[in-house]
């Protein structure tokens, strides 16, 4: 009995550290464990202080731009440079891992101010921050072709000071082999502009899931028996 109840720590701590090394609910973990390594040697980062979110019932569309301020109510202007489309199931992760990553800043830093107007500002919400349809800032697209980069893969990365967020496409998630993945897009977020990208995300994922019922993550659940 003795060596029984030792064994049964050993064993936990075995499956903890076997279980660790797959990423949860994402393809690569079904089925085996898969090293997914990600090649940024050639991507390019940018900055944005800006996202604009649009959905639809395929996919989310993020516009990111650099935001030029005219005044301290964030009226102004800006040009989108970047726009990534995702699927809804690669939006859901998006947003549980910029939660994750808010939510350890806060823990170590203290909350995030995402807005510097105060509450006695006629055009703000009940929390504090500006309504969107207050706002008189708009994205200007005259004669600019944006590309539209689509992505089904993302890391979230979070320093001190900004988010990093890497957008891939993985053209073969379902694989049981290790293999590389390029980084095509990096978009460097201060964490004021993220915590204010999460509000629209949520609102987007939720809608989404109202109205065609609940994103699974987990690919195993989705496949009819």
């Amino acid at each position: 009995m003795k060596k029984f109840t030792i064994l049964i720590p050993i064993l936990f701590v075995c499956a903890f550290y076997l279980f660790s090394r797959v990423p949860l609910n994402t393809p690569e973990a079904i089925g085996s464990q898969v090293t997914i390594t990600l090649d940024d040697s050639g991507v390019l980062a940018t900055y944005a202080n800006h996202v604009e979110v649009k959905d639809n019932p395929e996919e989310i569309i993020f516009d990111f731009a650099l935001w030029q301020y005219q005044d301290t109510h964030k009226n102004g202007t800006g040009r989108p440079f970047k726009r990534i489309v995702l699927n809804y199931y690669t939006a859901k992760r998006l947003l549980a891992a910029i939660e994750q990553t808010i939510e350890r800043h806060e823990r170590n830093f203290g909350v995030i101010e995402t807005n510097p107007i105060t509450t006695d500002d006629p055009n703000a919400d009940s929390d504090g921050s500006k309504s969107n349809k207050a706002d008189n800032s708009t994205l200007s697209r005259n004669g600019y072709l944006l590309i539209p980069h689509y992505s089904n893969f993302c890391r979230v990365t979070g320093t001190p000071e900004e988010v990093i967020v890497d957008f891939v496409m993985n053209s073969n998630p379902f694989s049981s082999k290790d293999h590389n993945l390029i980084i095509e897009d990096r978009i460097i977020l201060n964490y004021s502009t993220a915590k204010h990208f999460l509000r629209p995300l949520k609102l987007a994922v939720l809608a989404h899931e109202k109205n065609y019922g609940n994103i699974e993550l987990d690919v195993t659940k989705r496949v009819k028996r």
